[in-house]
């Protein structure tokens, strides 16, 4: 029973985290896509919640462009902007400041024009302790 409460709780901070960050931009305007492992996640989970599989982090697609307008509307949400090895970065604050939780958001280069090419993708890392 304890797995299930901490693998529970995990849920509740690693969806805490997509829905200030999800908040910040929508709040802004700023579009943005959910991709990559929480998308299948949010896919699977309507359809069989027995199947559905979380990674530990959270991709998303945003406009290059957008990347200031970005860090000025997560700092009110507990993200701040860092520039680490090459990437820009997103830490969440708060959480940072507690060694149970460490998040970041880092960006990529565009890809090939086409599907997501006007998009940069960013990728949310999030570490937990989890006790099992």
């Amino acid at each position: 029973m304890l797995a299930l409460s901490a693998y529970d709780t995990y849920l509740d901070q690693l969806f805490d985290v997509m829905k200030r960050f999800t908040g910040a931009l929508t709040q802004a305007g700023i579009e943005y896509g959910v991709i990559g492992g929480m998308a299948v996640f949010l896919h699977v989970n309507e359809r069989d919640t027995m199947a559905a599989r979380l990674t530990r982090d959270i991709d998303a697609a945003v406009e290059r462009a957008d990347l200031p307008a970005i860090i000025r509307a997560v700092e009110p949400f507990g993200f701040t902007h860092q520039h680490v090895d090459g990437a820009d970065t997103l830490v969440d604050t708060p959480n940072r400041r507690r060694e149970a939780q460490s998040t970041s958001f880092s960006w990529m280069k565009k890809s090939v024009p086409g599907t997501w090419s006007p998009y940069r993708i960013f990728h949310l890392l999030c570490r937990h302790r989890m006790a099992f």
